[in-house]
């Protein structure tokens, strides 16, 4: 591993540099869990899973996206 990466940091400073109307997804395994634990949306949809299975980041992307498209 190159350096020390600290996740948690990564997602706090995500929340204060993307537009707050983004759409974060996420997949399975030990990494999944920091996007819910440091990282807060004020979208309807936001935490509507906690975790999903390999390869469920895009297609969630896509059902969000869709989902809020419709919602406004």
């Amino acid at each position: 591993m190159l350096g020390n990466i600290q996740l948690g940091e990564i997602m706090r400073q995500l929340a204060g540099t993307i537009p707050a109307d983004s759409i974060l997804t996420n997949g399975a395994d030990n990494y999944a869990t920091w996007l819910h634990r440091h990282y807060s949306s004020t979208l309807p949809l936001a935490g509507c899973a906690a975790n999903g299975a390999m390869g469920y980041g895009v297609p969630a992307a896509i059902a969000a996206k869709r989902c809020i498209r419709i919602a406004r």
